[in-house]
């Protein structure tokens, strides 16, 4: 999400995966996204819907969005293993 939102990518817009929420923050980072109702198992499993959870659960303060490299290494003090789901089928 970090590229495709800071245009690291440059073929992929983040208006095309993801609604932003830049501008009303009230907890957390100010680069969440809205999360969509998924009205099909198939949206569920999109990778923009999969991630949302996880980028907004990321702490402002913790959370460094200066670079990459940076965003990267301030991820090692985040618990992202609640975000993993094993699909059994």
């Amino acid at each position: 999400m970090f590229k495709i939102g800071f245009r690291l990518r440059k073929d992929l817009y983040v208006n095309d995966f993801f609604v932003p929420h830049f501008n009303q923050t009230y907890r957390g980072h100010k680069y969440k996204v809205y999360l969509p109702i998924a009205k099909s198992a198939a949206r569920f499993h999109y990778f923009s819907y999969r991630t949302i959870n996880a980028w907004n659960g990321l702490s402002a303060e913790t959370t460094d969005f200066s670079s990459l490299a940076r965003f990267r290494s301030s991820l090692v003090s985040h618990d992202l293993i609640r975000f993993c789901k094993v699909c059994l089928a």
